[in-house]
């Protein structure tokens, strides 16, 4: 009697890791293009404003650069489940996963 008229769609990590990424960056650089040459005309004249500017762009690109570290780092994890030793031979039990001890 009530069933859903859509069905769900699942995405699997790594694709939602790479849209997330691809999205962010691509609204930061529509946002940059639109916007930034005004904002750096107005308040790049002001020494406080361009050192906040150059400030919120240090923080925008090091943002930018954690998230697709995350999602290459994620698409390596994904891709193998391999751990491997450079003295021995690669072994797949015993690994040690990060946060195990937490």
């Amino acid at each position: 009697m009530l069933t859903p008229h859509l069905t769900e769609v699942r995405m699997g990590a790594r694709s939602k890791d790479f849209t997330i990424a691809f999205l962010l960056t691509a609204l930061d650089v529509v946002v940059l293009g639109d916007n930034g040459t005004a904002i750096w005309r107005v308040w790049g004249s002001v020494p406080w404003g361009r050192f906040c500017l150059l400030l919120l762009a240090g923080v925008a690109a090091f943002t930018l650069s954690d998230v697709w570290a995350y999602v290459f780092r994620g698409s390596q994890r994904f891709a193998t489940n391999v751990c491997t030793n450079p003295n021995s031979e690669p072994k797949v039990s015993g690994c040690a996963v990060e946060g195990a001890d937490v």
